[in-house]
């Protein structure tokens, strides 16, 4: 499928947050608008172990397809076991499914997307009813079908954020990969030498080999995450020690662009690409800012209502619970107000009371931190005696923090 039919291209939208109906004009388009022809799928039975499967795949955004005869169970996300859940070699398939449901022709194009986003795949399979793969959904095509449509190219245009690139020297080892990509959500690094020059990519696909080596050696490092591991015959649980540039998995940036070149010109040469990415370079070839497609992907999901936020409010446990209701409208509703034009991975308000000698409270030290999904911050403190004054103020400073990083 090149386009979509003229029925569908009208210049009614309404968007809604991940996980909730895209819809044109009054419908929401169905997976089959969007369907191409399947290049295959690596498929694996229910007692295959993880380690053995993460060389069949081409890289993280590939789906396993688990069978148990012809009965299909489910698809293995290696983003979710091999980085999310550090799942040893050993680890069977059946015991890691992704998701256990399927995408079938008469499903909504929110659902395709919610599962790449969720799972870290750039292409997933179609199913008839006998769980027959009959097709499959590619990011690419997707948003190269909607890009012709002048209203969702607008969106992305507006709503998508080039991200900061991850970097780390020479001399980083494996631990130090992990726990970057993991904590960023990212799917790739860059390596750089002494003089900050470009040496390398290490993608999630490329750090998973020190993951499928059964040796007596490290896999990935605890002593930045939880303790606990299983434990496997043959097998040490992390390999942190391995030097990061034994892992690079290419030493070409791919598909680049000089910094100061226009969003849509961005976006249109990265879905007619043969790439995932594209990386932004300033005038002394240094990386600045990269695009993907499951950024463009999340900008024609995004909106500024509904939906889950990350809201974590510390400080407040002898608050009165309207208090603390008011404390977080207000907090939705700034929410609100900057993802209009981006997302948010986390909101935190904290409170620190200053109390006087006799146990009064004379006051809040109250800091207000908001982490954009394009990797920047928005910090501000503020120390007062009232409250809601104290809050509002904070407010006031993140909003106009905000307008001008946005410009």
């Amino acid at each position: 499928m090149t386009s979509l039919p003229s029925s569908i291209l009208v210049p009614a939208l309404h968007l809604y947050i991940y996980k909730t109906p895209i819809t044109i004009g009054n419908e929401s388009p169905p997976v089959e608008l969007f369907i191409q022809e399947s290049r295959g799928f690596v498929e694996t039975s229910p007692e295959e172990e993880l380690g053995k499967l993460v060389n069949l795949v081409r890289n993280s955004f590939e789906p396993i397809l688990v069978y148990d005869g012809q009965k299909y169970l489910g698809s293995i996300s290696l983003q979710n076991t091999v980085f999310n859940s550090r799942l040893a070699y050993k680890s069977r398939a059946n015991n890691n499914l992704a998701t256990n449901g399927s995408l079938t022709f008469d499903c909504n194009l929110n659902v395709a997307i919610t599962q790449m986003i969720d799972y870290g795949w750039l292409r997933v399979p179609v199913f008839n009813q006998n769980h027959q793969i009959i097709g499959q959904i590619s990011a690419k095509n997707i948003l190269q079908i909607l890009s012709k449509n002048p209203t969702f190219l607008n969106i992305m245009v507006t709503r998508s954020r080039t991200r900061l690139p991850l970097v780390l020297s020479d001399n980083a080892l494996v631990e130090d990969a992990y726990f970057m990509l993991k904590s960023k959500r990212h799917a790739r690094l860059y390596v750089l030498d002494k003089s900050n020059k470009y040496l390398g990519t290490v993608t999630k696909s490329s750090l998973a080999k020190a993951f499928n080596k059964v040796v007596e050696s490290k896999r990935f490092s605890t002593k930045k995450g939880s303790p606990v591991h299983n434990i496997y015959v043959g097998e040490k649980p992390d390999r942190d020690d391995h030097r990061l540039t034994n892992y690079i998995e290419s030493r070409v940036l791919g598909l680049t662009s000089p910094e100061g070149t226009p969003k849509e010109q961005l976006i249109k040469k990265l879905v007619k690409s043969k790439y995932d990415s594209i990386v932004i370079l300033d005038a002394d070839s240094s990386l600045v800012g990269f695009l993907s497609l499951r950024d463009l992907l999340r900008s024609v999901l995004f909106q500024d209502t509904g939906g889950d936020l990350n809201l974590i409010i510390r400080g407040f446990d002898d608050f009165k619970k309207t208090d603390v209701k008011k404390i977080t409208i207000m907090l939705v509703e700034l929410s609100k107000f900057i993802q209009k034009s981006e997302p948010i991975n986390k909101l935190e308000l904290s409170n620190n009371e200053i109390k006087s000698a006799e146990g009064k409270t004379n006051g809040n030290e109250l800091m207000l931190r908001v982490d954009l999904y394009s990797g920047k911050s928005l910090l501000t403190t503020e120390t007062s005696r009232d409250l809601f004054l104290g809050l509002g103020q904070l407010i006031d400073e993140i909003k106009t923090q905000f307008v001008k990083s946005f410009k």
